[in-house]
């Protein structure tokens, strides 16, 4: 599950000591340090919209929403999980307007970011695993 927007599940885990990685501090939470060569990494994450007025999302972020492209189709009185689940299908089996190759070139390395809670499963988990090849714990 995801516990919160800085930290979810898809992230690398809290590196050990003397690990290669280590989590810092940019102004961006999601940004690695690779500990011998220094390159700083950027690790894609879900991030939940507001309808608060002023809400804003970091720069770059995709709206993946229902009203957009990526949308999922599927009712969530299904259950969440169950929609879900058929957006993944879906995807995989390209029965929906948007592929595979549509998620991995236009959603690679790119934040995303839908109205579902952050600790519950979301099709933004599962774009972010097809797009990125990482998988995320939200994925059903």
């Amino acid at each position: 599950m995801h516990s919160n927007a800085s930290t979810p599940d898809h992230q690398c885990p809290t590196p050990r000591r003397g690990s290669a990685v280590e989590h810092i501090t940019v102004g961006d939470p999601s940004v690695l340090r690779h500990r011998r060569s220094g390159t700083l990494v950027h690790v894609v994450q879900r991030l939940q919209r507001s309808r608060r007025k002023g809400a804003r999302l970091p720069a770059h972020t995709v709206v993946v929403s229902r009203p957009t492209k990526w949308g999922n189709p599927h009712s969530l009185d299904l259950g969440r999980v169950e929609a879900v689940r058929r957006y993944r299908d879906d995807l995989l089996a390209g029965r929906l307007d948007i592929t595979v190759a549509h998620v991995r070139n236009e959603l690679r390395g790119r934040d995303l970011a839908c109205y579902c809670p952050l600790d519950e499963p979301c099709h933004a988990d599962v774009l972010i695993e097809v797009a990125n090849g990482q998988p995320s714990a939200g994925v059903v």
